[in-house]
């Protein structure tokens, strides 16, 4: 496949991923009011999301000034890459606490004016399990790429 096949076919990708964070954003405006047994689980969606789109497109930018020579610009873009990765593990650990906390309250509440918007709540839900998950496999796919980076050299 040539360069300009790969190109295309990473950035389709990346469009595929960034509707998880464009989804959160949305359904965390939308239902900005109406999740008053914690009104932080919106805030949490639509800055979550907007992190989430901030490291997408800085990964795109990265991607393509790696294809040329522009080093610095590359080792910029992942130390910027770095710092935003940094906040979204803090502040996925902030959406825990404010998500699983009230999880056991969860079916007494649900569908009333006291409870949270369930597809804003189950949403939020879902992904900080699925982030907690993986997270421990995106780590481990870190380290191996630096390994096999240091073994080659």
């Amino acid at each position: 496949m040539g360069k300009v096949a790969t190109s295309i076919c990473v950035f389709l990708l990346f469009a595929i991923v960034g509707a998880i964070p464009i989804a959160m954003i949305c359904l965390g405006a939308v239902r900005f009011d109406q999740c008053p047994m914690e009104p932080w689980v919106p805030k949490f969606m639509i800055v979550a999301g907007a992190a989430g789109l901030v490291t997408l497109i800085l990964s795109m930018c990265t991607y393509g000034c790696s294809q040329g020579d522009n080093a610095g610009v590359v080792t910029c873009l992942s130390v910027l890459i770095g710092l935003v990765t940094l906040f979204t593990f803090a502040w996925n650990i902030a959406g825990s606490i404010w998500v699983f906390k009230k999880w056991s309250n969860w079916d007494n509440v649900k569908g009333t004016p006291q409870g949270c918007h369930t597809d804003l709540y189950l949403f939020a839900f879902a992904y900080l399990i699925i982030f907690w998950i993986s997270c421990p496999c995106q780590l481990g796919s870190g380290a191996k790429a630096r390994n096999n980076g240091a073994s080659s050299a």
